[in-house]
């Protein structure tokens, strides 16, 4: 298979599958895009700090969002993960479990030095 060929896109044209559905969800909680760019810092313990621009970009379908990403956005949106990646009906939307936030961004996605299992730190 060729390199660098075109990117896998939704049967929309879209980056991604997610975008519509973290509008969707946004809106339904009554919350501005400032509000889930914090929500997002603090669900991932300022892991990932996003844009305006990116957020827009997400909701837009035209930036890719990785798996990590959908989780953070599940847990700042309250919603399940599975749902903001296929849909589903409605009842769907909320179940499934998200993990806690602290075994989701350990210190390693903020950048902070890990204990070893001698337990010297890298």
């Amino acid at each position: 298979m060729p390199q660098g060929g075109p990117r896998l896109r939704a049967e929309d044209g879209k980056l991604n599958r997610v975008g519509g559905r973290v509008r969707r969800r946004r809106k339904e909680m009554k919350m501005q895009q400032r509000s889930l760019l914090g929500r997002l810092a603090d669900v991932t313990d300022g892991g990932w700090n996003p844009t305006p621009q990116e957020v827009l970009r997400i909701e837009n379908g035209t930036r890719t969002v990785t798996d990590t990403e959908v989780v953070a956005l599940a847990q700042a949106l309250e919603c399940a993960p599975g749902w903001l990646l296929v849909g589903g009906p409605d009842e769907d939307r909320l179940g499934g479990s998200i993990p806690a936030r602290d075994h989701m961004w350990g210190k390693s996605m903020r950048g902070a030095s890990q204990t070893t299992p001698e337990g010297t730190r890298s």
